[in-house]
């Protein structure tokens, strides 16, 4: 669907709802970043030496603030 079939199907009350449940929930390849990032930190977790320290799921996901996080 293109963004003006989308827009002649859609009230712009629906959109905002949408755009607004997106915040809330993440739809779409936010979340499977945040998947890929648990299983990248899992094998690497598993598989570190002793000396290195364990990496959190952000540290695998490029496009993700990683100053906001909390530690």
């Amino acid at each position: 669907m293109t963004v003006c079939e989308m827009l002649s199907r859609m009230s712009s009350v629906e959109l905002a709802e949408w755009m607004a449940f997106d915040t809330l929930e993440p739809i779409g390849e936010l979340r499977g970043d945040v998947r890929t990032g648990i299983v990248a930190s899992l094998i690497y977790n598993v598989n570190r030496g002793k000396d290195m320290k364990p990496l959190a799921p952000i540290d695998f996901m490029p496009y993700q603030n990683k100053q906001d996080r909390q530690e």
